[in-house]
């Protein structure tokens, strides 16, 4: 039984331990007694239990699922965390790549945020659990521009206040880049040339171009499929 500050005049105490005294994702119970000048102990002790928890929850996006899009109905992805904790919120930030000083998606659904750090918006709200699925609404696909790349990555928090990566979310390989492209290719028939005549045996070869968009160094597009 270490003993806690006493007083003879305040009711309270306090206990302190070294830091290496607590391991991370393990259970713990305190117990406390009182006694009196008689030396009487006190006959009902005081207990409570608790986790100590210094792991960050990770999160995954998972839609968009591709790195080039047409449309966006939503964001979404998953969370976890580790030991017995469990995710209680994610906020996602979405960043235009093709602006000279980053610009972020506001809360409103659009990009006027201007500054360095992530613009975090909260997701719509979830069951705290673990894992979980998460979802995002705001950013609609009028606010895109066709042509343009855009960084999306979400930060999730546990019921300790633990924030993924110490707050800075997931900026690697959970993360996502796609970009918005509702132009459409070009094809262009070279060989026959139009309305030509053409003597027996030269048909064999019919050839000719296509093309898309190229709008900037955020973005290249190529075509797929020529029919």
């Amino acid at each position: 039984w270490p003993r806690c500050a006493k007083s003879r005049t305040k009711p309270t105490g306090s206990f302190a331990t070294p830091a290496s005294f607590w391991v991370n994702r393990s259970s713990y119970s305190l117990i406390t007694r009182s006694k009196d000048l008689a030396g009487n102990y006190s006959a009902i002790y005081s207990t409570v239990s608790f986790t100590y928890d210094t792991s960050f929850p990770l999160s995954w996006i998972s839609l968009p699922s591709s790195s080039v899009i047409s449309g966006l109905s939503q964001i979404s992805g998953t969370a976890s965390d580790t030991g017995n904790g469990v995710v209680r919120t994610v906020n996602v930030a979405v960043k235009r790549l093709s602006d000279a000083t980053p610009t972020w998606l506001s809360a409103a659904g659009n990009f006027d945020v201007t500054q360095a750090n992530p613009n975090w918006i909260s997701t719509s709200a979830f069951t705290p659990g673990n894992p979980i699925t998460w979802r995002l609404t705001t950013l609609a696909n009028d606010k895109l521009e066709s042509g343009t790349s855009y960084f999306i990555t979400s930060k999730a928090v546990d019921d300790t206040g633990n924030e993924e990566e110490l707050g800075n979310g997931n900026q690697g390989l959970r993360a996502s880049t796609f970009t918005f492209d509702v132009d459409l290719p070009t094809a262009v028939i070279t060989m026959p040339a139009h309305l030509s005549y053409l003597k027996a045996g030269l048909a064999s070869v019919i050839s000719g171009t296509a093309a898309d968009w190229v709008r900037n160094s955020n973005s290249a597009n190529y075509v797929n499929q020529a029919d």
